[in-house]
């Protein structure tokens, strides 16, 4: 483990990125632009048969004299470098606030530059609305039907109940579509396939879909995107007994062409039909959002507005004093108000809700709690942040719920996806698991794209995310079944709050109870919270820090480098010493140090014991007065 020794932080940006939330709240790109705007949306054009990939990239629009200039570049790249270049004329529709300007632009080199001078504000540039060229089409364009049950290579997973029932439907599938191979429901799924569930009661689909609506009907069939990857298909097959499903699957072919049918009594009762978007498009702009400012709420006037809701989401920037500060003063107003509530923290795992409820209850004391809970390596923030609200929580026994799960298996799905999860790992996942949601899908890739992280697997990343949503919606939901007479303030990074896709839909979904949602400090959009507060900025006090860089050993903890202007440079550690104790207490791991430092201040002094090799005469200890 090699880190840098911050009390605030251990690995900041590793830790932010699998923390995604935060990144929901960086990334908000301010809706009016400059006179110059930059907009980083980068697409991708697949030509498959040739081989080639168009690249459009640094959209930038510069407003002048009067006009609009939009200006950007294609690059094309070939898999074989030694093939000629291809080229092609590309149809573009400018969508503009008063009406839409098409354009056809040539390809003619392996990079060029265009500029296309506008009269009105654009708002967005369609590439190949019509889609005309041979091209793959986008994830947003891949329409679902039922047609690609017939054609598409899938696996098809026959249920463990009912296969009477079921067989003349299987081997009709599998007589109309030879590409279908068959998988037992217990097999690996492979989140890079496309699926024909037979029946629906298969736990898969409700780790990709959540609860699933069942139609009402003798005889459905649904294809919807597989939420893992969207130009795949997810297939669900459902049957009533009784049902002549050879004549009834016969009959459904004239409507192949729609994503969803189902038949009753020999009659179709709902057809339904994905409408994709076509072409890719690429937001210029974005109209003016308008507020009109009636009157400001006081802080009380929001409290009072919210206080009758049965959870009460509050997000925040973890790092910032001003917004835990407010989150403690809802908590004060709404405990005046109603004894018997709680308090949701994203900030603790659900395997130490056990410690949590021991500090609250009093039966051990604040350093014990902060050592049993592993927050020093579970959670990077400064513990002056959040403890406040711990304090008053412990001072008024009002319980504290852990909604997080296991950092480990978070790294593990972030890294290899939830499949390489083992048996006993999963059954620590919730049972439900939505992914179906794409607006959140496509802001979470933005977030994604935007940190440079295209060495990563978005796949994963997007499941990581979801469980982490999804869990921390299970534990709300488990307390509150648990304790229905209690009110529950959630405190949450606002990635996880903004639109209700991270956490608050997903409790929605499994108890309908009511909830309000307040962000802090975030651009206003539309349908993005009840309430958005901008809290003045506030100094906090901070654990001093070490500032050197750390790696845990066996021998103790080995210094790997050294800020420049850390106190422990000044005092004379150097790179490699190994420290072995602080105020002579040992010391074997960084979150040793950690807790000691919480308990000093900056310009306190702290002796640290470190062993130095030596030429010569090898190993010694020595120590070290390092002011904080």
């Amino acid at each position: 483990m090699n880190t840098e020794l911050q009390a605030n932080n251990i690995s900041t940006w590793f830790f932010n990125f699998i923390n995604p939330f935060l990144f929901l709240l960086l990334f908000t790109i301010l809706s009016v632009r400059p006179l110059t705007a930059e907009v980083s949306m980068e697409r991708v054009m697949e030509f498959p048969e040739k081989k080639i990939k168009l690249i459009v990239k640094n959209t930038r629009i510069i407003y002048k004299d009067g006009h609009f200039e939009v200006s950007f570049e294609i690059l094309q790249k070939r898999e074989d470098p030694n093939l000629s270049l291809e080229i092609y004329n590309i149809p573009l529709k400018f969508r503009t606030a008063n009406g839409e300007v098409l354009q056809v632009i040539s390809l003619r080199e392996d990079q060029e530059t265009y500029k296309v001078t506008l009269n009105d504000e654009p708002l967005s540039m369609v590439i190949d609305e019509d889609q005309k060229l041979p091209r793959k089409l986008s994830e947003e364009e891949f329409l679902p039907a039922i047609s690609q049950i017939f054609k598409e290579k899938a696996f098809l997973v026959p249920p463990e109940n009912d296969k009477e029932l079921y067989e003349p439907i299987i081997g009709y599938l599998k007589e109309k579509n030879p590409h279908l191979e068959i998988k037992p429901e217990k097999e690996k799924f492979d989140p890079k396939e496309s699926y024909i569930f037979i029946g629906t009661d298969n736990p898969e689909l409700r780790r990709l879909f959540g609860p699933l609506k069942i139609i009402e009907a003798d005889f459905s069939i649904s294809v919807k995107r597989n939420p893992w990857h969207p130009h795949k298909i997810v297939a669900i097959v459902a049957l009533r007994k009784g049902e002549d499903t050879v004549k009834t699957i016969n009959s459904i072919q004239e409507f192949s062409q729609y994503s969803t049918i189902a038949i009753s009594k020999g009659k179709v009762i709902l057809k339904e039909l994905e409408e994709p978007k076509r072409g890719i498009e690429i937001e210029l702009r974005k109209p003016p959002r308008i507020i009109e400012p009636g009157r400001i709420l006081a802080l009380e006037d929001v409290i009072q507005r919210v206080s009758g809701r049965k959870i009460i989401y509050i997000g925040e920037y973890h790092d910032r004093t001003s917004h835990h500060y407010l989150q403690r003063k809802f908590i004060e107003e709404l405990f005046k108000k109603n004894k018997r509530i709680a308090i949701g923290m994203e900030m603790f795992q659900r395997p130490f809700q056990d410690v949590l409820d021991d500090y609250i209850n009093k039966k051990i004391e604040e350093k014990e709690f902060l050592r049993k809970s592993e927050y020093f390596k579970r959670w990077g923030f400064d513990y002056n942040l959040y403890k406040p609200i711990l304090d008053f929580a412990r001072e008024n026994s009002i319980p504290i719920v852990a909604l997080n799960i296991k950092r480990e298996i978070i790294d593990k799905v972030s890294q290899s996806g939830i499949e390489s999860l083992t048996e006993e790992e999963k059954r620590e996942l919730p049972e439900e698991l939505d992914f179906s949601d794409q607006e959140y899908r496509k802001r979470l890739f933005e977030v994604f794209r935007q940190h440079k992280r295209q060495d990563g697997n978005f796949n994963y990343f997007y499941q990581s995310q979801i469980l982490w949503d999804e869990t921390m919606a299970m534990s709300i939901d488990q307390f509150l079944r648990n304790a229905p007479d209690y009110q529950l303030i959630v405190l949450a990074g606002g990635g996880h709050l903004a639109h209700g896709s991270g956490i608050p839909k997903r409790v929605f979904r499994r108890n309908t109870l009511p909830y309000a949602v307040i962000l802090l400090d975030t651009e206003p959009e539309k349908d993005i919270a009840d309430f958005i507060i901008y809290p003045d900025e506030l100094e906090g006090i901070k654990a001093p820090r070490l500032m050197v860089s750390l790696k845990e050993e066996p021998a103790g903890l080995r210094v790997t480098d050294l800020q420049e202007d850390s106190p422990s440079k000044k005092a004379g550690i150097k790179k490699d010493d190994i420290i072995v104790k602080i105020d002579d207490v040992p010391v074997s791991s960084i979150e040793d140090l950690k807790i000691h430092l919480f308990y000093k201040k900056t310009g306190d002094t702290v002796k640290l014991t470190v062993r130095r090799k030596y030429f010569l005469i090898g190993e010694k200890e020595r120590d070290f007065l390092i002011k904080l």
